[in-house]
């Protein structure tokens, strides 16, 4: 199993890449030394402190739990993720309203 040190490296690095971020961009977005992401994805920095944390969750527009593995994460694909990316929190939210409208296939989960 995986702690949570692990996790949360997996969960930036997946949500950066998401967001089409790299290490130094992130690093800026959320006001924190140029390489400061590159050394928690790469080991070097160990247990951020949790303001840290939460300023790089604040910079990805996620919730602290997405990053430290308490939210429940469900598999998204890819071509979904970029569709996604391209439009803004509010865009998003009448995409998501315009899918639950979309008729579901018999024996599909609801």
């Amino acid at each position: 199993m995986a702690d949570v040190n692990q996790i949360f490296r997996l969960r930036l690095e997946a949500e950066m890449k998401a967001q089409g971020l790299n290490p130094a961009s992130l690093s800026k977005r959320a006001q924190m030394n140029r390489r400061a992401v590159q050394d928690l994805l790469e080991g070097r920095a160990q247990s951020p402190k949790l303001s840290t944390a939460y300023n790089l969750a604040k910079a990805l527009s996620v919730t602290l739990d997405m990053l430290t593995g308490d939210a429940p994460q469900k598999a998204i694909a890819p071509k979904l993720l970029e569709i996604l990316s391209q439009y803004d929190q509010a865009e998003q939210e009448q995409l998501a309203e315009a899918i639950l409208r979309l008729p579901r296939s018999p024996g599909s989960e609801q």
